[in-house]
């Protein structure tokens, strides 16, 4: 097949024929991977790939499959033994008989007689010769077949789900992170209770400032002593960041000196009450 001639013809096909945008796509789709195979007649191509190079779902690409073989645009067959589905691209270009041909190059050279009387008839045709290599029509277009290795299009196509498309880190890293936070959110509507979006904005701010597991531990500790608004959870982080905390084990040791001097500070209050009550029984002794 010639890529550029079959490119033409599919445009020309679809001026007269009503083909759906997955049909389109599906169709380039598999031309493509027909010009990397060398031209094969009949190629492997697993679903998953399919639906990588043409942005379909697997269902969109059931579908516009249906919608080309229907059109007698490409022929499939299922793959057997767990193969991927084996494709045959239909050519839409209608080559002129060797007849046609004849006529058309013989009439081209009567009228260039009719143009150029005084010059030799092979010079004024056959220009080309001192410019373009001797070389076939669909080598000089389909210079892919000098990159790719020859093997087998199943090794080349046909691979495991992990090995066909590779995401690239920065979308990886993007979509880990948004997992986490989907977490951090889910933890806090479970003990604590529902977040608006602004406020899930406010949660995501302290978790960049202080981290996801100190924030973690303020939702414990405000559900620990019934904290139910976001405000209360706000108020610990805030005096966490005050104190200089950066650590979960800087809010143990945080919480834990807090709660000390709470407690010495309850004994003496405890003790200044025993000591005006003593004073008052004495008082109403007298």
């Amino acid at each position: 097949m010639n890529y550029i001639k079959e490119l033409n013809a599919f445009r020309n096909f679809l001026l007269t024929n009503q083909l759906s945008v997955g049909a389109i796509s599906l169709w380039h789709t598999l031309m493509s991977l027909a010009n990397a195979t060398g031209w094969k007649k009949r190629f492997n191509a697993p679903s998953q790939t399919l639906c990588q190079l043409s942005g379909l779902s697997r269902q969109g690409v059931l579908d516009a499959r249906n919608s080309l073989v229907a059109h007698g645009l490409i022929r499939c067959e299922s793959g057997q033994n767990g193969r991927a589905p084996v494709f045959e691209m239909i050519s839409l270009v209608k080559e002129p008989e060797d007849g046609q041909t004849r006529n058309t190059r013989q009439a081209t050279v009567d009228t260039s007689l009719d143009r150029l009387p005084d010059r030799p008839l092979d010079r004024s045709l056959d220009t080309s010769q001192d410019r373009l290599p001797d070389r076939p029509l669909d080598r000089s277009l389909d210079t892919s077949q000098d990159r790719l290795p020859d093997q087998p299009l199943d090794t080349l196509l046909d691979q495991s789900p992990d090995n066909i498309l590779t995401i690239p880190k920065q979308k990886q890293y993007e979509k880990e992170e948004d997992e986490a936070h989907a977490e951090l959110i889910a933890i806090y509507e479970q003990n604590i209770g529902s977040l608006p979006p602004l406020l899930c904005k406010e949660l995501l701010t302290w978790e960049k400032r202080l981290g996801k597991e100190i924030v973690i531990e303020a939702i414990r500790i405000a559900m620990k002593h019934s904290g139910r608004t976001f405000r209360y959870l706000e108020t610990i982080l805030t005096e966490w960041e005050q104190a200089g905390i950066k650590t979960v084990a800087a809010v143990f040791s945080y919480e834990k000196q807090k709660s000390e001097k709470g407690t010495s500070f309850q004994k003496q209050q405890r003790k200044t009450v025993t000591i005006f009550d003593a004073l008052r029984k004495e008082a109403a002794g007298r």
